[in-house]
């Protein structure tokens, strides 16, 4: 109802009709003629940049570019903000330089950004457009498409940033209890747009595996979590393995208390760790070993290198021995290959100051006994006497040993052909076959355990990666066979376009290949006769069992 203005024939308009009329014609032409203007993106971009201007402003803009159903521009001009976003931040370049320190630790910021941009937004999305489906969508598909932009990347880096997640818990504040699960969470939001999950899942694995082996997660209750949310969002096939790899580590739990009870009584010179063994008397001082096994089934978990040449202390020889004889009679058909690459050993150290707890590899271990009986040796000297072959490993090690952190340089490292004070940074690093490792007589440390971490070549974490994505490339034709056979082995004849959707279709939560992938694996299939075109038809194929 309005009150009606009118003359005393009764016609007149009422207030209501006449606020209507204004308002269409102020729509139509102070609104409806500057929306392309409003939209473009120096004008809009900054409101959907800035959270403080979510609300009034781009809430007001929503409202009035609502009132003209103009909405599906304003989606399309969001969606391409956001776009444009993530793929500036996936493809961000380091601004300090083009070396790789600044490289990498420019990547490393990916993935947080990435979840900011992802928050804000959220924010804008409901805060601003009424949480309409058609603006969530939009930012579904823009993070579709950026976080794919740059092959396997991505999937890598998310995969590096849930590591620093599992292990940085303990000591990141910010990150404890329910914040945990809250930032796994976000992950989740990413990775359920990523194509290659298996790239993902690889790397992912890798990372889970130092964490158990090593000790280093933060949380069994949240790894397992993690687990579930990737399990729920794949299927149980993408997380067998990773399963697996905790029923291990159980497993070698309940190995090791066993075995503790068998060698207590036997073996005087065996120590088992004191947490398997916690009514067992203290260790006498003609205990010398403290011996730690974990059963690893192969194909759970990574491969590592083999290094079948090094000479290992007859001390560690004998203990290896009794375990291997024990665990061939319990568990009679199964065969032990040590992963001497992932050995870690507690050394202990009398130095004339102090006597330490030195913690270090079976590399670093091997080459500190070997200054037991001398007092210098060089690099072919300690080559021969350890058995490490490989020569860029072996300098990794003296590295490590004598050029690390101060605190750390348990041995000295002396060239007698370079007199003293000359030589370069480069010299000093370098390892030559005349240089000569002394032990640092005046060597102590604050604590009394001493971590002596690892030194790994930029070059060696290159071809690591580029094994991984190898890889899983290799594993990914096995996938696509796999689904083909299957399809062909329940349909028998097929077109080839319903084949290609049906192998897209079976493969989607793991991978999303392209159609020259797949056509590459049908012609493999059919060199190898497991089916073949159709004689009257090339576009149909037929199962050949």
């Amino acid at each position: 109802s309005g009150v009606v203005v009118g003359g005393a024939d009764g016609g007149g308009v009422s207030a209501h009709g006449t606020r209507k009329a204004l308002l269409s014609v102020v729509e139509n032409h102070l609104l409806k003629p500057h929306v392309d203007i409003i939209l473009q993106p120096k004008n809009c971009y900054p409101l959907f940049s800035d959270p403080d201007r979510i609300i009034p402003d781009l809430k007001r803009m929503f409202i009035l570019i609502n009132r003209i159903h103009f909405t599906k521009d304003l989606k399309i001009a969001f969606f391409n903000y956001a776009k444009q976003a993530g793929v500036e931040i996936v493809h961000e370049k380091s601004s300090t330089g083009s070396s790789t320190s600044s490289s990498i630790a420019s990547e490393k910021e990916i993935v947080p950004k990435l979840l900011r941009l992802k928050q804000d937004l959220s924010n804008a999305h409901i805060q601003a457009f009424d949480s309409k489906d058609e603006f969530n969508n939009a930012i579904k598909d823009a993070f579709e498409h950026f976080l794919n932009s740059r092959g396997n990347k991505p999937s890598e880096l998310l995969a590096r940033y849930v590591d620093h997640l599992l292990k940085s818990t303990k000591r990141d504040k910010t990150l404890e209890g329910g914040d945990a699960e809250t930032a796994l969470d976000q992950v989740m939001i990413l990775f359920r747009h990523l194509h290659s999950k298996d790239v993902f899942e690889a790397f992912f694995q890798k990372d889970l595996a130092r964490r158990l082996l090593h000790n280093k997660s933060s949380s069994v209750d949240l790894e397992r979590s993690f687990l579930s949310k990737l399990k729920a969002e794949c299927g149980s096939n993408y997380t067998s393995k990773m399963e697996g790899m905790f029923k291990d580590m159980d497993l070698s739990r309940d190995i090791m208390a066993n075995y503790a009870e068998h060698v207590r009584d036997k073996f005087s010179s065996v120590v088992l760790p004191s947490s398997l063994t916690p009514n067992a008397p203290p260790p006498s001082p003609t205990t010398r070993i403290e011996m730690d096994v974990q059963i690893l089934t192969t194909g759970y978990w990574p491969q590592y290198p083999q290094y079948k040449s090094i000479k290992l202390p007859h001390d560690l020889q004998v203990h290896i021995s009794r375990f291997e004889t024990y665990y061939d009679n319990k568990y009679q058909g199964r065969r032990i290959h040590w992963q001497y690459s992932l050995c870690n050993c507690n050394v202990k150290a009398n130095f004339p100051e102090k006597k330490l707890d030195l913690m270090v590899n079976l590399y670093q271990a091997l080459v500190l006994l070997c200054f037991n009986d001398v007092d210098g040796l060089t690099l072919p000297l300690i080559q021969e006497r350890t058995g490490i072959e490989e020569r860029g490993e072996l300098e990794r090690v003296l590295q490590s040993l004598s050029l690390g952190k101060i605190g750390t340089r348990v041995l000295l490292k002396v060239n007698p052909t370079v007199p003293a004070g000359e030589g370069g940074t480069k010299s000093k690093k370098h390892v030559s076959d005349t240089d000569i490792f002394r032990y640092n007589v005046k060597f102590t440390n604050k604590l009394s355990r001493v971590k002596i971490p690892q030194i790994q070549a930029r070059e060696v974490a290159q071809l690591e990666q580029s094994k991984i994505n190898e890889a899983v490339a290799r594993d990914r034709q096995y996938l696509i066979d796999a689904a083909i056979v299957r399809i062909m082995k329940a349909r028998k004849t097929i077109q080839h376009r319903d084949l290609m959707g049906e192998v897209m279709n079976q493969i989607k939560g793991v991978s999303r290949p392209t159609s020259t992938d797949i056509k590459k694996r049908l012609e493999g299939l059919m060199e190898r006769e497991y089916l073949e075109r159709d004689e009257n038809n090339k576009a149909v194929y037929n199962y050949l069992a």
